[in-house]
């Protein structure tokens, strides 16, 4: 019956019921229903792809070209965090958020750039707000709240074109 399965929708649960035949499967074959009411206040976007890697064996100078890469070829969000690594090596745990038909080329670019000979793959959803651009600003609204914040790239440029200090566009 189910078109995906999946965390449950955010919602006030109304009522709630679940059921199994008398059929014997190897795995448990039961069934689960929530009747509720959309409490929505954030836009859920589609499931994401999150890859992993550990890196304590690289020249940094070479992570920013990484992360430019990435970013060219579809990567929705790349971050890293400094770990300790094995041997008590300082280490870089390598995130990139991807979308599902990105994966193997995101994966590809990361063996073929980084010195890494595995990467960790989690399925992953996000909550995200419902953005629009407004001149050089990302406006989002929750409630009767805005966000707004300075787009990075269109700042730079105003700063370029009027001699203005960049922290002071931003």
């Amino acid at each position: 019956i189910a078109e995906k399965i999946g965390p449950i929708p955010e919602m006030k649960i109304e009522k709630t019921g679940a059921g199994a035949g008398t059929a014997d499967f190897e795995k448990p074959n039961i069934f689960r229903v929530y009747i509720g009411t959309s409490e929505k206040k954030y836009l859920s976007t589609d499931e994401k792809i999150l890859l992993e890697t550990n890196i304590d064996d690289m020249d940094a100078r070479i992570f920013p070209y990484i992360t430019e890469k990435l970013f060219a070829n579809g990567a929705v969000d790349v971050w890293m965090t400094n770990i300790h690594s094995k041997k008590g090596r300082p280490g870089i745990i390598l995130s990139v958020l991807v979308e599902k038909k990105d994966e193997k080329k995101l994966a590809d670019i990361i063996f073929y750039e980084t010195t890494t000979l595995g990467i960790r793959r989690y399925p992953t959803n996000r909550w995200t707000l419902t953005r629009k651009k407004d001149k050089i600003y990302k406006v989002a609204k929750l409630g009767n709240s805005f966000k707004k914040m300075t787009e990075y790239e269109d700042a730079v440029k105003v700063a370029k074109r009027t001699n203005v200090p960049l922290r002071e566009v931003l």
